[in-house]
């Protein structure tokens, strides 16, 4: 087992400790005077340190005035290659011993696998419980709005695919202007990158299983991102806005979620969010001191703690502690190096720059992505509203023509013209006579006497039939005209049974 590993990684794991410890005490002044961005900016400098690599130390010489006494190096030299050949010839033979930081170095990895492992198994087991129990409503900018049975509250959840999960009685509990907010909110963690954030926060947090004060610090750094969030969304806003957003937190608040997600209602900082949420807005000037302040502290922070400084002296201390409890095997001796190096070779000629490439346009920002978020919202409901007028509108045309026909006066017009076309066919024709009574007797009358009566009623029947069932198929008629329809026909088809079984 190496040395450098397992130095860096006890060195790493104390160090960013100690930064946890640094940030604790300083969240809340920090909070206090510049807002909660500026406190949740310092989080990153635990983050940053886990993540810096091992450094080099630098060593300065100190400057010979003259040797007291002459030495000649030829003869050292020569009695340094005859002392280590013989030190070669009786060196013993290294005995093979229990391996203690291979040990614990494996044991802390294991204990971050299972720690991390965990995490996100329950975390998918949620978000698929979540999905299955849920509609969508609708996607824009990447994101998809469902709403179901999978949450409590409002939440936001999914990196590669984002996902904005609703609860089922969103539209009921809260107003026009909380839904906004709450909305705003989710929206606001996805483009802010929290949901990533708390990823790589886990991530550390395995790292740190064994260690009471990352779990403290995990706590923290989830309030700070939410109180962050809060005043991301609140920006500038009006006091009418303020007691909305307060109001939709305070229906939101319920149990903890799983580790990933990014929700409105953990239970445990409502009073705090309330707190800050009734704070004046802090001045640009201010905020941006704040973040000067907050970039210089992690800087510091980063510079103090790397390689060579206290936590790397205190972390060599640990590991030659750990070494005198259980010694390690015999390190074999190190042949002599030569006195004179050779000369060093020519340095190549430096290539040529490479040609800088144009920056890419900077990505919008976080208040213009809202607002183009809202506006395409609005534009999707206004859309959907006019759709739903125009489809009234249309239905409600059809009803009032169908209300304006007269089905029973078109059943009379229609017999009356084929009694007026059967007595012009009959005219002149032996047997002929002229029938009296209603439209309906007369043509059978005629039909009796100048065609087949049968056949005509068959004609009639079917006619009759298939104007009753293009009847019952109409969707824009009205169910009580549709029935009063239906019946002047149903009607008129039994009494041609009628006259016909008569017959």
């Amino acid at each position: 087992m190496s040395g450098l590993p397992v130095s860096w990684m006890v060195e790493t794991l104390f160090a960013s400790t100690l930064l946890m410890l640094l940030v604790l005490a300083l969240r809340g002044r920090a909070q206090a005077l510049f807002g909660a961005r500026i406190a949740y900016l310092l989080w990153l400098l635990p983050a940053l340190r886990m993540v810096l690599p091992p450094l080099p130390e630098l060593a300065v010489a100190q400057p010979v005035a003259h040797l007291p006494v002459r030495i000649d190096l030829s003869a050292i030299s020569a009695i340094g290659v005859q002392a280590a050949a013989r030190a070669g010839e009786a060196a013993p033979v290294p005995v093979a011993r229990f391996d203690w930081m291979a040990a614990l170095l494996m044991l802390w990895l294991l204990g971050a696998l299972i720690h991390f492992g965990w995490h996100v198994v329950a975390y998918r087991r949620f978000l698929r419980r979540a999905l299955e129990r849920s509609v969508l409503l609708s996607r824009d900018c990447g994101i998809s709005v469902r709403i179901g049975k999978g949450g409590q509250g409002p939440l936001a959840a999914g990196i590669v695919r984002r996902y904005i999960l609703l609860p089922a009685d969103f539209t009921t509990r809260y107003d026009r202007r909380e839904q906004r907010l709450a909305l705003a909110h989710e929206v606001a963690h996805h483009i802010r990158g929290d949901l990533i954030a708390n990823g790589a926060a886990l991530l550390l947090l395995s790292l740190h299983w064994f260690n009471p004060i990352a779990h403290l610090a995990y706590r923290a750094f989830r309030n700070d991102q939410e109180l962050a969030c809060d005043a991301t969304v609140l920006a500038e806003a009006p006091a009418g806005e303020r007691h909305a957003y307060g109001l939709a937190v305070v229906k939101s608040a319920c149990a903890r979620l799983p580790a990933a997600a990014c929700a409105l209602h953990p239970a445990d900082q409502l009073k705090r969010r309330l707190k800050m949420m009734a704070q004046v807005h802090k001045s640009a000037a201010r905020r941006r001191a704040g973040a000067a302040i907050g970039v210089a502290i992690v800087a510091g922070g980063l510079l103090l703690t790397a390689s060579g400084g206290f936590a790397a002296e205190t972390a060599r201390k640990v590991e030659r502690h750990v070494a005198a409890v259980a010694p390690m095997p015999p390190v074999p001796p190190v042949p002599p190096v030569p006195m004179a190096a050779p000369p060093a070779a020519p340095a190549a000629p430096e290539p040529p720059a490479a040609p800088v490439p144009p920056s890419p346009p900077s990505p919008p920002s976080l208040d213009e992505a809202m607002r183009a978020a809202m506006e395409a919202e609005e534009r999707a409901r206004a859309a959907r509203l006019q759709a739903e007028a125009a489809a009234k509108q249309a239905r409600q045309a059809a009803e009032a023509a169908v209300a304006n026909m007269d089905i029973a006066g078109m059943v009379r017009s229609s017999l009356a013209a084929a009694r007026a076309g059967l007595e012009a066919a009959c005219a002149g024709r032996p047997g002929a006579k002229v029938v009296t009574g209603d439209d309906a007797r007369a043509i059978g009358d005629m039909a009796s006497a100048c065609g087949d009566t049968k056949a005509i009623r068959a004609d009639m029947l079917e006619a009759l039939r298939d104007a009753r069932m293009d009847l019952a198929r109409e969707k824009d008629l009205a169910a009580r005209q549709r029935n009063e329809a239906l019946a002047v026909i149903d009607a008129e088809i039994a009494r041609l049974n009628r006259d016909g079984a008569l017959r």
